[in-house]
């Protein structure tokens, strides 16, 4: 069983449309154009609805995003028609790898500074129940004007 070259079998069905969409899109009067790539409600080219459009599989939208021979041709029609192209699925998740790593450092040094508040958190509480044995001390002191010792075991 031979494995189809999925560049090839797809261009032989995109090359046509793209003649058709831009045989559209120069029809228009320059005055009222507007563009005949389907577009996503963000404005940019529908890769999804290119592929509908086609006939093909819906899980051919992922060669538009990763194969260049595939997204350059429609990239270079929706640049003449004034509207973003297909994004590279590689350059995002590029991006996403850096992301992910801040990420990673950040959740790090969240974890640590949880650790820290918590420590101190500790420390304030027994300082302050320290404290309030000091100040009764101090008022049994200034009431009775007698000290007694407290011997601290430790």
């Amino acid at each position: 069983m031979t494995r189809r070259n999925v560049v090839e079998s797809i261009l032989t069905v995109l090359d046509p449309y793209l003649e058709r969409v831009a045989k559209d899109w120069a029809a228009q009067p320059d005055h009222d154009r507007y563009p005949t790539l389907p577009l996503t409600p963000a404005g940019n080219v529908n890769a999804s609805a290119i592929v509908r459009a086609l006939g093909l599989d819906q899980h051919d939208v992922q060669h538009f995003h990763r194969k260049e021979e595939l997204r350059n041709p429609v990239n270079v029609i929706a640049s003449v028609q004034g509207v973003p192209g297909i994004k590279s699925h590689f350059q995002q998740d590029e991006a996403y790898a850096g992301a992910r790593i801040m990420i990673g450092r950040n959740a790090k040094e969240i974890s640590d500074l949880r650790r820290n508040l918590s420590e101190r958190e500790a420390v304030i509480s027994s300082l302050r129940a320290e404290n309030a044995r000091l100040k009764a001390r101090l008022d049994l002191f200034e009431r009775t004007g007698v000290l007694f010792r407290v011997g601290r075991s430790e």
